[in-house]
């Protein structure tokens, strides 16, 4: 039996936080031989994610506050007590925060076993990676105590090897695996979005920068009428940049073509009663909606990016567009065919399944956490 904990910030609406949650499902639906514990650092999580945790989990939850040196330090020594007091062999910590209050407890346990996810590349980081004293010091710390790094996708690992002094050996890829039996499309009933004619189309995902709402507004904005009036945009999430997604919506005129759905719970659904997702993000490390797309048997238009280059081939799965380029974006919403659609979701699908299902990724994060429980004979 491995006693695992995992740590995360907060479970809010993000890819790390739905990964947590999967792997604790999986784990205890299939009876690995594992004994499971969450820590979230900070108190604001969203309730119905917590409801999704199985109850016989042990959760502790943590009142951290950034900026408060005295009130950290207390909150981290409950970290600590909390992992000392339940015998703990492996920590799985997943973004920063969390990666550097488990270096820290690990600090104090030397035999603790240390796991970290690596989500994302920042394209930002990476041009003030050098000048950002305050990122290369924890990447410094979580050289020094993290026993192995699961980075997502091929991306992420090149990110990591360039940009910090991990050493290959210490960084394997783990591709995030989708639950095919959970976007079964049988399972949910057809909802009527829109007219049979329009092509409907989500874009799911928080509403900051990264995602890349305001670059398709633009788009969007230039073309022509009979052209907009095709389609009809269903926005689901949440985030800082909400307002200035709405107020652009209502600058150019196209609330009659866009719908905000904010946070939803029923995102399968969503998917599969769509022609197409669209991700016009700025970087990713991966990209979990779009093997979720897939699982849907649903193409992904998508920029061509790092880490969705790996899950979308173009003209097959669905398109990869030049983030850059706004005229090939207007060309293709010119050009877009349901039919065309309905083709590409039934290759997704048969590439998902091949490459990204739930049962291969988990049975890779486990052998990585016999490997490491074992590696000095404890």
């Amino acid at each position: 039996m491995i006693k695992i904990c995992y740590i995360i910030p907060n479970l809010v609406y993000g890819g790390a936080e739905r990964y947590i949650i999967e792997i604790l499902k999986y784990f205890l639906l299939n009876k690995f031989p594992v004994e499971l514990y969450l820590l979230i650092i900070k108190p604001n999580s969203e309730k119905d994610l917590l409801q999704e945790i199985p109850r016989s989990i042990k959760i502790k939850t943590l009142n951290f506050k950034s900026f408060k040196f005295i009130s950290s330090l207390l909150e981290i020594n409950k970290a600590y007590k909390f992992v000392k007091s339940n015998n703990i062999d492996i920590i799985h910590s997943n973004l920063n925060l969390a990666d550097f209050i488990s270096c820290l407890i690990k600090k104090r346990c030397p035999h603790l076993k240390l796991i970290s996810t690596e989500h994302n590349t920042n394209q930002f980081r990476i041009k003030t990676y050098k000048s950002d004293i305050i990122s290369r010091y924890k990447d410094l710390y979580r050289l020094k105590y993290t026993d192995k790094v699961i980075a997502i996708s091929k991306s992420v690992r090149n990110y990591l090897l360039d940009h910090t002094n991990y050493s290959p050996d210490k960084v394997d890829i783990i591709y995030h695996g989708v639950d095919i039996k959970k976007f079964n499309a049988t399972k949910y009933k057809r909802i009527i979005l829109s007219d049979n004619n329009i092509i409907n189309v989500a874009l799911i995902g928080r509403m900051v920068e990264q995602k890349g709402h305001l670059f398709l507004l633009n788009i969007l904005s230039k073309l022509n009428k009979n052209i907009i009036e095709k389609y009809h945009f269903y926005f689901a999430g949440d985030g800082i940049f909400r307002s200035s997604i709405e107020n652009k919506i209502r600058d150019y005129r196209l609330n009659n073509n866009i719908t905000i759905l904010g946070n939803i719970n029923w995102i399968p659904r969503l998917i599969y009663n769509v022609d197409a997702v669209i991700m016009p993000s700025r970087w990713e490390g991966f990209g979990i909606v779009a093997i979720e797309a897939g699982a849907c048997k649903k193409p992904v238009i998508a920029s061509n990016i790092d880490g969705l280059r790996e899950i979308v081939i173009h003209n097959q799965t669905g398109y990869l567009i030049d983030p850059t380029n706004e005229y090939k974006w207007i060309s293709l919403f010119m050009n877009i065919s349901k039919q065309q659609l309905f083709k590409m979701g039934l290759q997704a699908y048969k590439r998902i399944i091949k490459h990204f299902s739930m049962d291969k990724m988990m049975n890779e994060t486990f052998k990585i956490y016999q490997e490491i429980k074992y590696k000095d004979g404890y």
